[in-house]
């Protein structure tokens, strides 16, 4: 298969499903054994907003933490249901629906 990928000469990423979720397993335990599960676990999407990936982390409760209004709603979109954090400088009008949805919102300055 990375012959196959190699041929289309232009930068991709490979992710070994199985060893994803092994990682977010191994990372979930060790916080919760150090912080007597008294910890959230949080992906980064716009670290990668690959769909899959947030989704599979979603699975076994890693929640979403978005900085921009386009990420939010892309989550939301795939995830209708889900539990977002809400992050950085210029939430905009994404505070006002994160509050409504029930989402966490950071709070970084007096204006928001």
């Amino acid at each position: 298969m990375l012959k196959e990928i190699c041929e289309y000469k232009t930068p991709c990423y490979l992710v070994d499903i199985g060893e994803y979720k092994n990682n977010i397993n191994s990372f979930i335990r060790e916080f919760n054994m150090n912080w007597s599960n008294n910890c959230l676990c949080a992906y980064s999407v716009k670290t990668n907003n690959s769909e899959v990936l947030i989704k599979e982390a979603y699975s076994y409760g890693v929640i979403p933490e978005v900085v921009s209004y386009s990420e939010y709603k892309m989550v939301k979109d795939i995830l209708p249901n889900s539990k977002i954090i809400c992050n950085g400088p210029n939430k905009g009008m994404m505070i006002e629906k994160a509050i409504s949805a029930g989402d966490i919102v950071n709070i970084d300055n007096i204006y928001e």
